[in-house]
């Protein structure tokens, strides 16, 4: 901004306010001649939007002369059109400031063209615009054009729908189905949402003295099965996690006399998923037998991987007990009671 300088008459007072604070003021008087001196322009301001653009000048007409221009209808005095003014083969375009003649401007007529035809191909409604668009296909045969339509204006909120399944969403994975207990959660590699096993272990299932086998007398057998408990299929897949107690003991020294209890699936010689073992019989102080206390033992099962303990969605199993002798040639026995066997089915997530 530029300086302006003039001459004035400037009266400074001084008083004291009721606090006792100074308070001064200045009056300026300016004579007519300063009074009257233009104030400097203020700094420019931001770049405006940007207008519409204008329309291309269409001819209307002609016309003989400029004279005959104020013959002409005020409809016909329109922004943006033109008449050919034959005596200066010129333009006479109208603005805001009255007619402008531009002679010479108009040029030979050029050759007529041929037939045209333009044909509409449909109209496809596009939500995500806000502008109407069209396009103008240009080809062998006649033009044709499209037309894209926008949204209209956004409707008021309506009414709050009734609520659906969760089953029937669309980010819902139903390759398996909720079960008693199960879980809600999301799945990061199908990006949905799935049912998952109950944590904490289905169950418990068991069976008690009542369901064992009697002891066989006479039987020597390396290995016999006590008992066993069958799971029915779940829903997802499980590995047993069993607990249990019987009592067995066998002869010979102290060294000898150990009974192993083994816990496996589906046969004799299956994966291990629980293990115990007696104490010794002291054959001297004629103890006879001891409670074999049954664990998890899903460790027993490394060489084999604990994915051999696991039992698949959909699929029974059966828990046999089977009581193992240590020394060929010892004598040996069980007790049904007390004994018993439980499991629970530790969902595989």
């Amino acid at each position: 901004m530029s300086d302006v300088t003039f001459s004035a008459k400037v009266t400074i007072s001084r008083e004291v306010d009721p606090y006792g604070l100074p308070v001064t003021t200045a009056d300026v008087e300016v004579d007519e001649y300063a009074a009257a001196l233009p104030l400097p322009a203020g700094r420019e301001g931001p770049q405006g939007s940007r207008g519409r653009p204008k329309p291309t000048w269409r001819k209307r007409g002609s016309v003989t002369n400029a004279s005959a221009l104020a013959l002409l209808d005020p409809a016909d005095r329109e922004y943006g059109h033109w008449w050919h003014n034959l005596a200066t083969n010129g333009m006479e375009t109208w603005t805001d400031i009255g007619w402008v003649s531009s002679p010479g401007a108009v040029g030979p007529e050029g050759p007529r063209p041929g037939p045209y035809s333009l044909s509409a191909t449909g109209t496809t409604s596009e939500p995500a615009l806000t502008v109407a668009g069209a396009q103008i296909v240009d080809g062998s045969g006649p033009q044709q054009l499209k037309v894209t339509v926008p949204a209209g204006a956004k409707g008021g909120k309506g009414p709050i729908g009734t609520a659906g399944d969760i089953v029937e969403s669309a980010d819902y994975d139903d390759t398996l189905g909720p079960s008693n207990g199960s879980l809600f959660g999301w799945n990061r590699g199908t990006k949905k949402f799935r049912p998952l096993p109950f944590p904490n272990g289905f169950g418990p299932w068991q069976s008690a003295d009542a369901d064992f086998r009697d002891d066989e007398a006479g039987i020597v057998d390396d290995v016999r099965t006590m008992g066993s408990l069958t799971i029915p299929p779940q829903p997802f897949a499980w590995r047993p996690y069993v607990y249990g107690m019987c009592r067995a003991a066998a002869g010979g020294t102290r060294g000898q006399s150990f009974v192993h209890a083994h816990v496996r699936m589906n046969t004799t010689d299956g994966v291990v998923v629980a293990y115990g073992i007696n104490p010794w019989w002291d054959a001297i102080a004629g103890t006879i037998g001891g409670e074999v206390f049954i664990r998890p033992s899903l460790s027993r099962n490394a060489s084999t991987g604990l994915t051999a303990s696991v039992v698949p969605a959909g699929v029974p199993v059966t828990l046999l007990l089977t009581m193992e002798r240590q020394s060929m040639a010892n004598a040996w026995k069980w007790w049904k009671s007390p004994g018993y066997l439980s499991c629970y089915a530790l969902p595989v997530i």
